[in-house]
């Protein structure tokens, strides 16, 4: 019975499904070390103790605060747990209230090594899949937060204070802080993502050495989530950092920012949960456009190479984000409009094509998105400017799909787009719409004959082999099987030679049979009338 057991819980392990339904709902993303320690003893408030052993009172109260406490049983240790949660609300209190002789090298050096020891735990590897990846309807937060919030508040109000020289704290901060707060970046906890954001972001700020490093590790977290399937929970905080930074990028902009923009943010369209930081990701590229509108044609060249092909909620998105884009390039401030419509025109025909494609979608909301996007003012007036060339792309398969699609509110959708495409240039419609006609004719003429031709081929060489039969004769019949193996291989083409060869030996034998009953027939006929004679 215990084999059985076991053997169920290992299925119901492999199996996704299994695991998503009976999944335990944790309460903690953290792992501690519950070794029994002496208690900890209250401190008096900073601003009570003497000017002159405020530092040594401040760093007495951060080791103090470098006990780490287990949340997951409320009853143990809670006269501790509140003492360190007093040390820690007024260390925070003391780094926003007194702005001297509060930031020294030593108390710079204390406070990090607290927000390490707290700050950065083991996140309980291994217990977390991609099944519960950004899962909104069930977050799993952290018990310890009463703690570590204000852990976070004061290594944040360390980094904003004016007394804060990073030319100090350069050596306690480091590129190893920085990806262990990536790494922490990963948290199921909304609210521990977010004020590491800040953190990070501030670290930017204030930090010149570690700003590329901040950006090549940004972009290491991108692609392995993106090509390597990381199971990773910040890319949206990510992305949000990430805009400030684009949004300082000096013009004209360097070739590592571009090749950033290439290789890491628009790779990120492929991941599955492309939904989950859209909203970001878009604004990024916005601002690439803004910086330099140049790039339109790369950006959207590179969005159309990894359009999706079977997800329609992802396909709905990128229309989403494409119509963005599309504005923004639109509404943008040029010195001259043949700037504008001369970039335009690089990606003008290949994106047209794929709207289209789009409109005429068999699945409802993809199209039903891509014809309203004929509703904006900036991507209509772009087709008007360019309808002579784009006309054709858009109106032939539209006037297909009105014919054809399975639905009657998407087939009313497309016949009211044709009716403004007519209305921007009549005659050009008319002409597309007639050559689509007659085209149309003319391969099903085709067709049709082509079907009509194989019928009568197949009856005339029937009727050949019936004559040649009839007519016996032995040269007759040698030609009769050349045309007949000539026949056969002009109306099977690409077939081998051996094939051709087993043809004309059956319709040899055909015709030999045919041969031999006629001369059996005429025989016979002899036969009778010279027994007739004989009788009479």
């Amino acid at each position: 019975m215990r084999r059985s057991g076991a053997g169920k819980k290992e299925q119901a392990d492999i199996d996704g499904l299994n695991r998503r339904s009976k999944k335990v709902k944790k309460q903690s993303s953290s792992s501690y070390n519950r070794e029994k320690k002496e208690d900890l003893v209250p401190l008096k408030p900073l601003v009570q103790e003497e000017e002159g052993r405020r530092e040594e009172a401040l760093i007495a109260k951060v080791q103090q605060c470098k006990r780490v406490f287990d949340f997951s049983d409320a009853t143990v240790d809670v006269r501790n747990k509140e003492i360190k949660r007093s040390a820690l609300y007024d260390i925070v209190d003391y780094l926003v209230t007194q702005k001297t002789r509060v930031v020294t090298e030593r108390v710079i050096k204390e406070i990090v090594e607290c927000s390490k020891v707290n700050i950065f735990r083991d996140m309980n590897p291994g217990q977390d899949s991609e099944l519960d990846f950004m899962d909104e309807d069930e977050p799993i937060l952290e018990e310890s937060w009463p703690h570590l919030s204000l852990v976070y508040d004061m290594l944040l109000k360390l980094i904003e204070h004016p007394e804060f020289e990073p030319k100090l704290a350069k050596r306690y901060i480091d590129q190893s802080v920085i990806q262990e707060l990536l790494r922490v970046l990963n948290s199921t906890d909304a609210r521990e993502r977010e004020i590491i954001k800040t953190i990070l972001h501030r670290i930017y700020g204030r930090f010149l050495g570690h700003r590329a490093f901040i950006r090549k590790a940004i972009a290491h977290t991108f692609l392995a989530f993106t090509f390597e399937s990381l199971v990773y929970r910040g890319i949206s905080e990510l992305l949000e950092i990430l805009s400030s930074i684009i949004n300082g990028f000096a013009l004209p902009l360097k070739q590592e920012h571009v090749d950033f923009l290439k290789r890491v943010l628009i790779p990120l369209h492929r991941s599955y949960y492309l939904h989950l930081y859209l909203e970001n990701l878009t604004t990024c590229i916005e601002q690439y456009i803004e910086k330099d509108p140049e790039l339109t044609p790369d950006i959207v060249n590179g969005l159309l190479h990894i359009w999706p092909k079977i997800n329609s909620q992802k396909e709905v998105s990128m229309l989403s984000e494409m119509e963005e884009l599309i504005e923004k390039l639109g509404l943008r401030d040029f010195e001259n409009e043949q700037q504008r419509q001369e970039i335009f025109k690089k990606v003008m025909k290949p994106l047209f094509k794929q709207m289209a494609k789009c409109c005429c979608s068999t699945n409802f909301q993809v199209a039903e998105k891509a014809l309203v996007l004929w509703n904006n003012e900036v991507f209509i007036h772009f087709f008007e400017q360019n309808n002579a060339e784009l006309m054709a792309i858009v109106a032939v398969p539209l006037h297909y799909a009105s014919k054809n699609h399975w639905n009657p509110q998407i087939a009313k959708l497309i016949q009211q787009v044709m009716k403004a495409l007519m209305d921007i240039n009549p005659a050009k419609y008319e002409e597309v719409i007639e050559q689509a006609k007659e085209s149309e004719k003319q391969h099903q003429k085709a067709t049709k004959g082509a079907s009509t031709g194989h019928h009568h081929e197949r009856g005339g060489h029937k009727g050949g082999e019936h004559k040649r039969g009839s007519g016996g004769g032995g040269g007759q019949g040698s030609q009769a099987q050349k045309q007949s193996g000539t026949g056969h291989h002009s109306n099977a083409q690409g077939s081998a030679p051996g094939q051709s060869n087993v043809e004309s030996r059956r319709s040899g034998n055909r015709e030999q049979r045919d041969r031999n009953a006629s001369s059996s027939g005429q025989r016979a006929s002899r036969s009778t009338s010279h027994s007739k004679k004989s009788g009479s």
